[in-house]
């Protein structure tokens, strides 16, 4: 099994021999490949593409995620079943990112508040989550064990949406304005133009100005009618929007947004704005 590993990066050296210690118990064979920068990736893919590994692990660095969308184009051309801390790869395991935000904002308020972000404590994070991406698995040519999936926070379907397990529409209290209350409920579509693949839009729970949304997309396409398009990879997201001006509006880390609004006729016009680019859709309203 090759290991991915940042050179000179101490942390990843810890990690490798609590590898190595799990791997002679298993009486796996480690074969660590170092990269010294981004520009190095391709060396190390080369190394690893001329070797006997059978599978791969991918240290969760700032270097090797830089390159996660070349690396997971890599392991699928070479089928080569691969973990990292990217969602790209066949199985993620990784810090679960909610409570992260929920900490920082905690600690932003203690500074905003007077306290010295030097009298701070450090804090190292308590959840994480696996997720499994069963489409990865049937393209790999493997069996995911009903064992292992059921250990999974996030499985991934061949097709369709993925959505949570469990999820509950709660009617709007008679108290919510109907503008707000009509957003309620779960809404599908399609991308539109440059980008392909199915969205679902699900609110759970409305409290103005905040509703409890849950997010989802399946596998699709974005530059579709490029000469370099970069594949979407199904996913979901239980997270709190904002109604403002008659819109509901999502904001995620790294700048995306997502903007609904309600259309007269019924359906629900969405806007998803990454990295400086738009992308629109309509959804209708569906069972739950």
């Amino acid at each position: 099994m090759a290991v991915f590993l940042a050179e000179g990066n101490a942390t990843n050296w810890e990690w490798l021999k609590a590898l190595e210690r799990t791997a002679r118990e298993l009486g796996v064979e480690l074969y660590p490949v170092e990269v010294s920068g981004p520009d190095d990736v391709e060396r190390a893919l080369s190394a690893i593409a001329h070797g006997q590994a059978e599978a791969l692990v991918v240290s969760d660095v700032s270097r090797l995620a830089m390159r996660a969308e070349r690396i997971g184009d890599f392991v699928v051309e070479q089928r080569l079943p691969t973990i990292g801390a990217d969602r790209r790869y066949l199985m993620a395991y990784r810090v679960s990112g909610e409570p992260l935000w929920h900490r920082a904002a905690v600690f932003v308020s203690k500074i905003l508040h007077g306290a010295r972000p030097g009298d701070l404590p450090m804090e190292r994070a308590a959840q994480f989550e696996l997720t499994i991406d069963l489409k990865l698995a049937q393209e790999l040519g493997l069996t995911i064990s009903e064992s292992l999936l059921m250990r999974a926070n996030k499985v991934f379907p061949v097709s369709g949406v993925p959505l949570p397990e469990s999820l509950r529409i709660v009617s709007p209290d008679h108290r919510v304005a109907p503008e707000f209350a009509a957003f309620s409920g779960k809404w599908f579509g399609t991308w539109e133009r440059n980008r392909t693949g199915e969205l679902i839009l699900i609110v759970e729970a409305i409290n103005p100005p905040q509703a409890l949304v849950i997010l989802a997309w399946g596998n699709g396409i974005e530059g579709a009618d490029t000469a370099h398009p970069r594949r979407v990879l199904s996913n979901w997201s239980r997270v709190r929007g904002q109604f403002v001006e008659g819109t509901l509006q999502v904001s995620l880390p790294g700048g995306t947004t997502w903007i609904y609004r309600l259309q007269s006729d019924g359906t629900l016009a969405a806007t998803l704005t990454q990295l400086g680019e738009a992308f629109h859709t309509i959804m209708t309203r569906v069972q739950p």
